[in-house]
């Protein structure tokens, strides 16, 4: 049974690169070709790296520049909500959308 299983899984993949057609991936093409790619990234620019709104611009201008359209955010500080108001602010003036996790801590 063993020396059949690398035939077998060949053949698997084989038929399933095999049934896709032209016309069938131009037209997987066509209905996503304006689909927005979401390129992101899971760490931003730490808040200590921003200090003020201008560097909070710069950090963020440069990611748009490195392509990227979104970021993962976890915040940690409920109490300082303006660290995370500068970044969304630079977000948003570059373009890029923000998915925000709020830390809450149980004590």
């Amino acid at each position: 049974m063993k020396k059949y299983l690398p035939i077998l899984i060949s053949m698997l993949v084989l038929s399933s690169l095999s049934s896709c057609n032209k016309r069938k991936l131009k037209e997987v093409y066509d209905n996503t070709e304006e689909t927005e790619l979401l390129l992101g990234l899971w760490v931003p620019p730490i808040y200590l790296l921003t200090p003020t709104q201008e560097e909070a611009d710069k950090r963020y201008a440069e990611i748009k520049e490195a392509g990227m359209v979104m970021a993962y955010s976890i915040h940690v500080d409920p109490n300082n909500m303006d660290m995370l108001m500068r970044s969304l602010d630079a977000a948003e003036k570059n373009g890029i959308k923000m998915l925000v996790y709020l830390m809450r801590y149980n004590n």
